[in-house]
């Protein structure tokens, strides 16, 4: 089975399913048990979305984001820096930056993490701002595209909207398990293109 790594908010779903997951505490980063992290999370739907698409998946995770959706930069670029020590190849990213102050300490975190053979998909954000990491070169760059028909994606070789991928796929467990999933949602398509990556 393919084990795909998940930087967000946290994963709740059974235990066997997930073969770690960390979050930072007052000391450094420490396991977080799946049971600690609400089950309709972000991370949580993102992990349900790449299962839908590649039901053959354990999860990795590291949990930058608290339930509001918030984080702190430099426990981001850790949990980037973290992915490339791991022994996960492909890593899911639905959150980003659209201010660039700390430009260059994000892109060479992402730089060293992809020279270490890691795929990173990364969503850009909702309001179509240029966002790193998924405006990177280094990066798969992921937007929700409302022109496309549904359940169609558009490789822009060039990277036109300084992304690679452009999407409108619909999930198969959007409504199930009492957890609405918005299709219009770039994150949620970019745990969809993840899933088809890992196939």
């Amino acid at each position: 089975m393919r084990e795909i790594g998940i930087i967000d908010d946290g994963i709740c779903l059974e235990p066997s399913r997930i073969r770690w997951q960390i979050t930072r505490g007052k000391e450094g980063w420490i396991n977080l048990p799946s049971q600690k992290v609400q089950q309709d999370s972000h991370g949580s739907c993102i992990a349900r979305i790449i299962e839908a698409y590649q039901p053959d998946v354990f999860f990795s995770g590291i949990q930058v984001l608290d339930p509001r959706g918030y984080g702190e930069l430099p426990q981001w670029i850790e949990a980037v820096e973290m992915a490339g020590d791991s022994n996960v190849e492909i890593w899911n990213i639905s959150n980003g930056l659209t201010d660039f102050f700390q430009f260059e300490q994000v892109n060479r975190a992402v730089k060293n993490t992809v020279s270490r053979g890691k795929l990173l998909v990364a969503a850009r954000s909702n309001g179509h701002m240029f966002t790193v990491p998924a405006c990177l070169p280094e990066v798969i760059g992921v937007a929700y595209d409302e022109a496309l028909p549904v359940n169609t994606m558009m490789v822009n070789p060039r990277r036109e909207q300084d992304i690679n991928i452009r999407a409108n796929l619909d999930f198969p467990l959007a409504g199930k398990e009492g957890i609405f999933i918005r299709r219009d949602c770039s994150s949620y398509q970019t745990a969809a293109v993840t899933g088809l990556l890992a196939r």
